[in-house]
């Protein structure tokens, strides 16, 4: 029972989006988000200003898989299968 509205611009040099969130039939916003981008050339130069803004920010997102992973077999004891030997190809 919650109206969704999307408002999206053409990429170009910006890309806006905007998200909202309703209940049916009202007017009051319950959720509202925006997200404002600019265009950048993908360099090796902007890759890694962004490493340096960012460092841990690959490391903190393996770490939490990895901390996950514990949780869910030491906790809950869900076992761990391990991948299949057998390589999949394609077309056969």
């Amino acid at each position: 029972e919650i109206d969704y509205t999307f408002v999206l611009n053409n990429p170009a040099e910006r890309l806006h989006i905007l998200m909202q969130n309703r209940p049916t039939g009202e007017k009051n916003v319950i959720f509202d988000s925006t997200l404002d981008l600019r265009r950048k050339p993908l360099s090796h130069w902007n890759i890694f200003v962004h490493f340096l803004r960012f460092p841990l920010m690959t490391f903190t997102t393996v770490l939490g898989i990895y901390w996950q992973a514990l949780r869910l077999y030491f906790i809950k004891k869900t076992p761990f299968h391990s991948h299949p030997d057998q390589k999949v190809r394609i077309g056969d």
